[in-house]
């Protein structure tokens, strides 16, 4: 693989896919891989969740795609609040592709699991924000 860093500017928000200090998710969670996840993508009903808290947001910025975006925020132990109770007032159709995202996978990994023990069918653990540079190109080109 190249050792070069791509960098992608938009609204304000850097994302660096080269980014060393990006995270990689633990051995034991699993994330998706990148075709899988830029298939789902390619759905134009697909969901992008960040399940971050609203500091992590702040600070590092979001996920900026012509999909709808939702934000959930999720403890690094699992505690989803408004996944729990609001799931389907966020994501409707139980078809639909979910691309969750967070800080290093760990919390995509569980609300993944959260979502599919609710009949959820096409989740995938997108893994670290950090990581997600290569989704910028759903960017709508106007905007």
């Amino acid at each position: 693989s190249s050792s070069s860093s791509r960098i992608n500017i938009n609204n304000n928000n850097i994302i660096n896919s080269g980014d060393p200090s990006a995270t990689t998710p633990a051995a034991s969670v699993a994330t998706s891989t990148v075709d899988d996840v830029q298939n789902a993508m390619d759905d134009p009903s697909a969901v992008v969740l960040d399940v971050r808290s609203v500091e992590e947001i702040v600070e590092k910025g979001h996920l900026q795609v012509d999909r709808q975006w939702v934000h959930a925020e999720c403890s690094p132990q699992g505690s989803c609040p408004l996944l729990s109770v609001a799931s389907e007032s966020l994501i409707p159709q139980k078809s639909t592709p979910v691309i969750v995202y967070c800080g290093s996978g760990k919390r995509a990994s569980l609300v993944k699991d959260l979502l599919e023990r609710q009949g959820y069918l096409n989740v995938l653990n997108a893994g670290a924000f950090a990581n997600l540079g290569y989704l910028q190109i759903y960017k709508d080109a106007n905007i």
